[in-house]
């Protein structure tokens, strides 16, 4: 049976990164001729715990039921998601961002003229078997001018088409990335299109729009602290023709922190503006710049930030620490201090209390170096203490990969370990190496085959623990045992 954590109406003063997913920001408003949706959020997992397969609604009020590959947001046109950036907080949870690119393809159904209000529902199936979900508001935009006194039919903003070779391979930028608060020029580009442009009617001429960036709770930037009107010229048709080309906005070069904006997720809102024939007066088709709700939300800057007492950075690099105690100073390299370590949840042991498994089970512990720098450690020493209910048989291996994902599939290392208290305790010594040369890929892997005591009793256990060397935090453990 699949858990499924969201917040409830009781649970209103829940945080729902650890109940659910924290929906960061979006795609709110979805014109059918142009029906991309964009889902930036965040989660809080136990430590280990990753993304294993997301899934989406096909259009507002309908479950969760296609599903997005993970890929590179910035490559091709399918429905994808990207994981952004993963934080290791010291209370043994990790901080997970990831941001998701639908084709919900709006066009295909019988939308009815008018705006529709709808729900899209975000849901995530995570490696230890329970689920999140995210269910937000979205505004659906009949763009078929069918009814000159429509009200649906008023001016929008999209995502332009992104071209090479003639063909079209995408959509420019939704979301970007910052360290230090600089987004490059063109990275953003306003795209606005009005469906009763140059016809005999009311709001016949799209020439501007407002914009601003606001904060993840829809507080204003210091870039931006009121709606700034923008001049771009507007086309009828969802894809620009040469009769009808329009002409898009690609914002100059944006410096948050030298405006003085603190590091955090930022959402681009956007107000498309139409009037009554060119120079003439605004329409009442136009949206409402002084309404938040009215604005449309095209793109997202995620200006990398600290997570809150972790002493790591929200993309999971570790700062460094200069501070080296005498006996690391000793090494005159890389110490424990330097590694992110976390049990491979998804590959949780589950031990029957008869010994006959069908396939053997092990303890997967995996690391890498947190600021992607060399760590090269002479001498070791890994003291694993199994979860109560296993016991370890001395069998142990090693390996290095270059993605996590992709532990299952290389041969381990066979490695000798000593046992202790009763083979509870397993302990390795030897020497650690990442990045240091192109045998040390980014992630090693340990596996350590456990089986059931012989006392034991059917349950999962959290309270196995491992320890690497004198310097690191200890790091949890958790194995099931099964009745045959």
């Amino acid at each position: 049976m699949t858990t499924v954590d969201k917040p409830s109406v009781a649970d209103a003063g829940v945080d729902p990164e650890l109940t659910g997913i924290r929906a960061l920001g979006y795609s709110n408003k979805l014109p059918t001729a142009s029906d991309w949706f964009y889902f930036d959020g965040r989660l809080r997992v136990p430590a280990g715990v990753r993304i294993k397969e997301l899934a989406y609604s096909a259009a507002p009020g309908e479950p969760a039921t296609d599903r997005a590959a993970e890929s590179h947001l910035a490559d091709g046109l399918s429905s994808a998601y990207e994981v952004i950036e993963i934080a290791m907080l010291d209370d043994y949870t990790d901080l997970i961002t990831f941001s998701l690119r639908t084709d919900l393809r709006l066009g295909q159904r019988p939308w009815k003229d008018g705006e529709t209000k709808g729900k899209m529902t975000v849901s995530l199936t995570l490696t230890d078997g329970r689920n999140r979900e995210a269910v937000v508001d979205v505004e659906v935009l009949s763009t078929m001018l069918t009814d000159k006194t429509a009200r649906s039919q008023r001016p929008w903003v999209q995502l332009p088409a992104a071209i090479a070779d003639g063909k079209r391979t995408g959509n420019a930028c939704f979301g970007y990335v910052t360290p230090d608060g600089k987004i490059p020029a063109g990275k953003f580009t306003i795209d606005l299109v009005n469906i009763r442009e140059r016809e005999k009617m009311t709001s016949n001429h799209a020439d501007h729009v407002y914009y601003q960036l606001v904060h993840q709770d829809g507080s204003p930037s210091r870039f931006t602290p009121q709606p700034v009107r923008q001049a771009v010229g507007g086309h009828r048709y969802c894809n620009p023709t040469e009769k009808d080309p329009g002409q898009p906005w690609a914002m100059p070069t944006l410096d948050l922190h030298a405006s003085g904006d603190t590091p955090g997720y930022y959402r681009l809102l956007v107000w498309p503006q139409a009037t009554d024939d060119p120079g003439g007066p605004t329409s009442a088709l136009s949206w409402d710049h002084t309404k938040q709700e009215d604005a449309f939300q095209i793109g997202s800057v995620y200006y990398r930030y600290h997570a809150q007492g972790s002493g790591t950075s929200h993309d999971g690099h570790k700062e460094n620490d200069k501070t080296k105690t005498d006996d690391q100073k000793k090494d005159g390299v890389a110490d424990e201090h330097e590694l992110a370590i976390f049990q491979v949840t998804d590959a949780i042991p589950r031990v029957q209390t008869d010994g006959k498994e069908s396939l053997p089970q092990f303890l997967c512990i995996a690391m890498t170096s947190a600021d992607e720098q060399p760590v090269n450690i002479d001498n070791l020493v890994v003291e694993v203490h199994a979860p109560t209910g296993l016991v370890f048989t001395g069998e142990a291996g090693y390996a290095y990969f270059d993605r996590l994902e992709n532990w299952r599939f290389v041969a381990p290392t066979g490695v000798i370990g000593e046992l202790e208290d009763g083979n509870r305790t397993l302990i390795l010594k030897g020497p650690l190496h990442l990045f240091t040369s192109d045998k040390d890929r980014p992630f090693l892997g340990y596996g350590l085959h456990v089986v059931a005591d012989k006392k034991a009793t059917p349950g999962t256990y959290d309270d196995g623990h491992a320890t690497f060397g004198k310097h690191h935090k200890r790091v949890m453990l958790t194995g099931t045992v099964i009745a045959p």
